[in-house]
């Protein structure tokens, strides 16, 4: 994504960090929201749709509430991983092992 707005022109490096991580941003809303509740809805009623396809909303709708628990367990795990992972900061502790080790000064 950085790339892209090198390409465009962006002069500051700080503008164009922006605009990647609102691209980023942007991915991540489309792919996880509408591709998996789209994708997972039609999975779970593409029998019923075939036989029946005037009933394709009612089915899809009634479908999309049993997606509730993969959102619930996205977030949690995002954020729970995420924050953990940045307290530990295992690079910093393997840096400052190693300069230990190697250095002892």
């Amino acid at each position: 994504f950085i790339l892209i707005g090198k390409a465009e022109g962006m002069l500051s490096f700080s503008g164009v960090q922006q605009r990647a991580f609102s691209r980023y941003f942007l991915f991540q809303v489309i792919n996880v929201f509408l591709v998996t509740t789209i994708a997972g809805s039609i999975f779970d009623t593409i029998a019923i749709i075939v036989e029946n396809p005037e009933a394709a909303f009612e089915m899809l709708g009634n479908s999309l509430p049993r997606l509730s628990s993969f959102f619930i367990t996205l977030v949690t795990i995002k954020t729970f991983v995420g924050l953990g992972m940045e307290l530990v900061r295992t690079m910093s502790i393997v840096q400052a092992s190693l300069r230990y080790i190697l250095f002892p000064n």
